[in-house]
């Protein structure tokens, strides 16, 4: 029987009969809901950022000019976020927009609802390289099963490794937990960092 392979990137292939895949996939429709939960979230906090200041895109988050280091680089990366789910309210601010003086924006329903889509979607991708790497980094298993949440929590996936007849099966514990980043381009993305327990 032909083994059930997933593409994940054109390059890799994702074996959904690999004990680690079928223990850990499930938790990517959890993933997905928290993507559109944080999405959701930011999506809030930035309305309530620009409505405390005036919907004054140029106090909330102007774009740098003449800095460098982190610091541009974050500022940037919050000026792209607003960007992506605002535009400038030319009713209430008619006639052309100076550097320096305000500019008024609005939220713009439909670009917000793609952020959020974005967000989803770009989590759903990066379950599946997650999971291939988790795969690729514990190595060839014979059984996995796994406690906990990592993508709410954390979890304990706790895998059987092969052994030649009379030797002793290893069992390994590999410790989860979701963390969410905001990227230069000021785009949500989920990591799981899995670490090894010891004993």
């Amino acid at each position: 029987m032909a083994t059930k392979v997933k593409k994940v990137k054109e390059e890799k292939i994702l074996d959904l009969s690999n004990p680690i895949v079928q223990a850990v996939l499930p938790l990517k429709v959890d993933a997905a809901a928290r993507a559109k939960q944080n999405a959701e979230e930011t999506v809030a906090a930035c309305r309530a950022e620009l409505k405390a200041n005036e919907w004054d895109m140029n106090k909330v988050a102007p774009y740098p000019m003449g800095v460098g280091g982190w610091s541009a680089m974050a500022a940037i990366s919050k000026y792209r976020l607003y960007s992506a789910i605002t535009e400038w309210d030319y009713k209430k601010q008619p006639g052309s927009r100076n550097m320096n003086g305000p500019c008024t924006v609005k939220m713009v329903p439909a670009r917000c609802a793609k952020f959020i889509e974005t967000a989803i979607k770009d989590a759903e991708k990066q379950y599946d390289l997650f999971v291939m790497k988790l795969t690729e980094k514990i190595g060839r298993t014979t059984r996995a099963d796994l406690e906990g949440n990592h993508v709410w929590s954390e979890s304990i996936l706790t895998v059987t490794l092969p052994a030649a007849p009379g030797e002793f099966r290893e069992v390994q514990k590999w410790k989860t937990k979701q963390i969410v980043n905001v990227s230069k381009l000021g785009k949500l993305f989920n990591q799981w960092p899995t670490r090894k327990l010891k004993g």
